[in-house]
C-alpha cells in the first residue's frame, strides 16, 4: 500500500544521525492535538489506543504516553 504523500512523514522518524526529525515532531504533535479536541477523548476518561508500533492501537494509553511511545517507537505501519 503506498502511503499518501501527507503522511509521509510520520513515518520518516529519525535522520542520518537517530535522532527524531523536527517533521515527525511536529506530526506527533500534531496528531495529538487533533485527538485531545476530540469529543470521544473526553467520553474515554482522556486515554487513547496507542498507534506506536509496540502498542498497535490494542492498548489503552494516557496522552503523555502515546507521544513517548511514538518518539521511541513510532507510528504503526499503514496508521490511518
Amino acid at each position: 500500500m503506498e502511503i499518501l504523500e501527507g503522511r509521509k512523514r510520520m513515518y520518516k522518524r529519525l535522520d542520518a544521525n537517530k535522532h527524531l526529525t523536527d517533521e515527525f515532531r511536529e506530526e506527533v504533535y500534531e496528531f495529538l492535538q487533533y485527538v485531545i479536541d476530540q469529543e470521544k477523548f473526553v467520553e474515554q476518561g482522556e486515554m487513547l489506543r496507542g498507534p506506536c508500533v509496540k502498542c498497535k492501537c490494542k492498548v489503552f494509553k494516557y496522552v503523555d504516553h502515546v507521544g513517548l511511545d511514538l518518539y521511541q517507537e513510532g507510528f504503526m505501519p499503514n496508521y490511518i
